[in-house]
């Protein structure tokens, strides 16, 4: 017994001894000289919420492969195209995955953290969206004679018609949210537009007319003219695009709901009219591409939120919602933003438009780049902005996405949640009014109204009392009652009292239990109650803890004799601080002076 307290005083020097080191450095040590980074809001392209630049510090870290759609071979010395459409501020924070130039000396701060590394938004931003309106309008096509078309378009011959395609540029507000390798999903507003290129030629001299009708196929709605062209569509959902398995009908034995996927279809019917002799003759060709989308609403499925009051007088609120969200408005101080950031890049099938004629193809002059604004999962999780702490996270668990090389963005080292509800405690008033979310398109945002009744979530009160004990072992009996003196009784599913190194424990009606320890602890005794979530729980409560050590006995001399030992120990120390304060002129000593 004596050894085991002569070794515990030991370990108390040591601490003791390192704690008054790191005093007196922190108190008399110079303060070191360092270069604090700007406070800096990179560019947003006019709207949207930035973040700081996607690094992952070291580049040679970060995820790469061929998991995005942004694609596995990403040319980062592509001909970067001049600022137009309306959007020329924070025009560079657009082009995740360019490699700049090195910025000038004088650069400002702003644009060297912009042209240094890509650059991710909180929220998603709109600016893409104005600049693909703006390219879709300056697309004219290549006249009767050439087709202009992505180098990888699929295109169809007739007899005249030769080399016609449709090809989608992009859909409006949309978002590419990559949950992993397997999941990408292209999120598009139940209201919007489909944008895209139509091109074609004649290689017939006789040709009289010639015409093309697209038609956007789930809706019905059509447009006329070759060039760029928009489409509009109202109130889609994903029953009025679900494409069953394109397998012989009957639908198979094996089929699932899983093998569904909504599609948006363009269409386009190519016509060309000529005479022969005396009979008019007239050739149609159709050409289709197709996109998988998945329209969304932030009131479909509409989201739940709970409020909750603590007996301190805190605030809680359980929120949750199953499709992606980019951030939660509690309060007017108190803000959830989700784990997914967002950043905008090209399109890189579109790099290298081609110019198709009776002579061959060539590259075209011209290119047109789409805009992609991506959701991505961020290492750093979810994030409060204000006085607020998240108790838990709800969500489906993924391996994190690769993107592409040249894109530089901090994604999750292994397996993350993504983030479908939560649990807040903040310093607020329960029940002050409706919650707001914000979605995962650019401007997007609902209004969640709560539901009337705040939950009370009431305090604990946890005891540990030892009953009995021998040289190998220790009774304590474990009491919980709530703040009004009520017993707890944990077998009602509300909760359990977790003993430290032990198994769990359930209290009974009376919100006892007895709990024999062996092999006898060393030291002292630690439960924690550990309530039911209190917004899935009948009556919610607020968890506590308590210690209770088996031996409490206190040694007068086993105290002197380690306070003896620290003075040994320290002596030497303050002996050499004391001579080289006088041979060095330090100026620290008698270093309670500055106390």
């Amino acid at each position: 017994m004596h050894r085991r307290r002569r070794n515990l005083s030991l370990k108390r020097v040591a601490v003791s001894s390192l704690v008054v080191l790191l005093l007196f450095l922190l108190l008399f040590a110079s303060p070191a000289v360092g270069l604090e980074p700007p406070d800096l809001e990179p560019p947003d392209g006019g709207d949207g919420a930035p973040g700081a630049p996607g690094t992952n510090g070291d580049r040679d870290d970060r995820d790469t492969g061929t998991g995005s759609d942004v694609g596995s071979d990403f040319d980062t010395e592509f001909e970067l195209p001049e600022p137009r459409h309306g959007v020329e501020d924070g025009f560079d924070a657009l082009w995740s995955g360019y490699r700049y130039d090195a910025p000038s000396e004088d650069a400002s701060a702003e644009e060297y953290l912009t042209r240094s590394s890509d650059v991710y938004f909180t929220e998603p931003p709109g600016a893409p969206d104005r600049w693909n309106s703006g390219e879709v309008s300056r697309f004219d096509g290549g006249g009767a004679n050439a087709s202009v078309h992505p180098a990888d378009a699929e295109l169809e011959d007739g007899e005249v018609v030769k080399d016609a395609y449709v090809s989608f540029f992009d859909v409006s507000d949309s978002t590419l949210a990559q949950f992993s390798d397997e999941k990408q999903v292209l999120y598009i507003p139940r209201d919007g537009e489909v944008r895209a290129f139509v091109d074609y030629r004649v290689d017939e001299a006789t040709v009289e007319n010639h015409s093309v009708e697209v038609e956007l196929v789930e809706t019905g709605e059509k447009v006329s003219g070759t060039g760029g062209f928009t489409v509009p569509y109202e109130g889609v959902s994903s029953g009025d695009l679900v494409r069953r398995d394109p397998r012989d009908e009957p639908i198979p034995p094996d089929w699932t709901p899983d093998d569904e996927t909504a599609e948006m279809t363009l269409r386009a019917n190519v016509t060309a009219e000529w005479t022969e002799g005396d009979e008019a003759v007239e050739e149609t060709v159709v050409v289709n591409d197709t996109l998988g989308v998945e329209p969304y609403d932030t009131s479909i499925p509409p989201a739940i939120a709970i409020y909750g009051g603590y007996p301190d007088g805190d605030a809680g609120v359980f929120f949750l919602r199953d499709e992606p969200w980019s951030s939660v408005e509690i309060s007017d101080d108190v803000t959830v933003q989700s784990n997914w950031r967002f950043f905008s890049a090209r399109d890189t099938d579109w790099d290298s438009a081609r110019v198709s004629t009776a002579e061959g193809s060539t590259t075209a002059d011209e290119t047109y780049h789409p805009l992609q604004v991506h959701a991505y999962p961020s290492r750093s999780g979810v994030r409060v902005e204000g006085d607020g702490e998240i108790k838990q996270v709800v969500g489906d668990s993924y391996l994190p996405p690769t993107l592409a090389d040249g894109l530089s963005f901090d994604l999750p080292s292994d397996r993350y949640t993504t983030t479908h509800g939560f649990d807040i405690r903040y310093d607020g008033d329960a029940g002050a009014g409706d919650v707001q979310m914000n979605g995962i398109l650019p401007d997007t945002s609902d209004g969640v109204l709560p539901f009337p009744d705040v939950q009370r979530i009431r305090a604990t009160d946890l005891t540990l009392e030892v009953v009995d004990e021998g040289e190998d072992y220790v009774e304590v009996k474990v009491s919980l009652v709530d703040e009004d003196g009520n017993p707890v009784d944990t077998r009602r599913d509300d909760g359990y009292v977790r003993i430290e190194g032990r198994e769990n424990v359930e209290t009974g009606i009376d919100g006892t239990e007895t709990v024999e320890i062996s092999p006898r602890p060393s030291g002292g005794v630690v439960a924690e109650y550990v309530p039911e979530p209190w917004y899935e729980a009948d009556t919610p409560y607020v968890g506590d803890t308590d210690v209770v050590n088996p031996d409490n006995s206190f040694d007068l001399l086993d105290e002197m004799g380690m306070l003896s030992q620290l003075f040994v120990f320290l002596l030497p120390f303050l002996l050499a601080v004391y001579f080289l304060d006088r041979m060095l002129s330090l100026g620290i000593w008698p270093p309670w002076r500055r106390i």
